[in-house]
């Protein structure tokens, strides 16, 4: 198993719904593939971020909830 070169940390905290999608999409949509993309909850009571991480079917995508 080969590691990813780039990390990228997102640390959301109440992330409105349409700005999440839109960040999302726009790390999802680089040219360069070859990195792990950790998003961190920092608003475990909202749901809702979990939810539209979840939708995304993308190995790359490691969600954490702190």
């Amino acid at each position: 198993m080969t590691h990813p070169k780039i990390s990228v940390l997102t640390p959301l905290y109440n992330t409105k719904p349409i700005q999440l999608r839109a960040m999302i999409e726009s790390i999802l949509g680089q040219t360069y593939e070859d990195f792990e993309f950790l998003i961190l909850n920092d608003s475990p009571e909202n749901t809702e971020i979990e939810k539209i991480v979840k939708s995304y079917n993308d190995s790359r995508i490691k969600f954490f909830v702190n």
